[in-house]
């Protein structure tokens, strides 16, 4: 019986050596990963933040694509578009209107500009104009004769002009002369709606400090721009963890205030303050 006994007792304290033994190695490879310093709470506000950021930016495109375009680099000779008109806060107008573009007149800018000009006068506030739809009209080679695309989405007619071309941009021949005012853009294909306006943006580019995961590795900074940012926050590289930013950095609030921060306290303090 004491043989049995004692038996048990060299097994389990055998047992118990291994589980400490085990816990302790588990104890110091966590205790050499590198832990970042940027909370959950904080990083969750970043990311939402950089999101509405982008989003804000991508679709200032979609208000200014007008600019510095001239769609007679493809054949282009002229254009039937509809926009939707907003307050400068991104409310809407109830308000559409139907551009008419021949570049034998005017350059398409010059002819947004006027219209602009002309709707904040009516509406006695500054307007913003976002193109929803449109049909390309272009000549066929050096004859008389035309050809036209409709399209319902900003997507695709800015896709046609970066390399005048598509393959969502079907053209049909056009027989007789043209009545620019008897064509008429679709409906957009899906409802105008401003993005959200981010709390504070980071001015880029930016430096970040990283690690890869694995004990042995250290630190390293990276130099990132907006979308590089938001890959390594948003866990597009698993195998690397945002420790913390290199110091100092800038941000800007909602309304352009500019603030410097020093460390990670200084960062989460502000927003806590412009975000909440």
């Amino acid at each position: 019986m004491f043989l049995k006994n004692l038996q048990k007792i060299i097994l389990i304290g055998f047992t118990l050596i291994m589980f400490l033994s085990c816990s302790t190695e588990d104890e110091i490879f966590d205790q050499q990963n590198a832990q970042s310093e940027i909370s959950s709470a904080l990083m969750s506000k970043i990311s939402q933040s950089t999101s509405n950021s982008m989003a804000m930016t991508t679709f200032q495109s979609q208000i200014n694509w007008y600019q510095n375009l001239d769609p007679a680099n493809c054949d282009v000779v002229a254009l039937s578009l509809i926009f939707e008109l907003f307050d400068a806060q991104g409310n809407p107008l109830n308000y559409y209107d139907l551009l008419y573009w021949e570049s034998e007149f005017q350059t398409l800018e010059s002819l947004v500009n006027e219209q602009l000009e002309y709707y904040n006068s009516q509406f006695q506030q500054e307007v913003t104009m976002v193109f929803g739809g449109g049909v390309i009209i272009k000549s066929i080679g050096n004859s008389d004769d035309f050809e036209y695309a409709f399209v319902n989405s900003f997507d695709i007619f800015l896709d046609y002009f970066e390399d005048c071309q598509s393959n969502s941009v079907v053209f049909q021949d056009y027989d007789g002369n043209i009545g620019w005012d008897l064509i008429t853009p679709p409906d957009p294909e899906e409802e105008i709606v401003f993005p959200e306006t981010p709390c504070l943006s980071f001015v880029f580019p930016l430096q970040i400090l990283v690690t890869n995961n694995n004990p042995n590795d250290q630190p390293f900074a990276v130099t990132v721009d907006e979308d590089e940012f938001y890959e390594y926050i948003s866990g597009q590289f698993p195998n690397i963890t945002v420790l913390d930013f290199v110091y100092p950095l800038t941000l800007i609030s909602a309304n352009g205030t500019q603030f410097t921060v020093n460390n990670i306290t200084q960062l989460e303090n502000l927003f806590e303050q412009q975000c909440n």
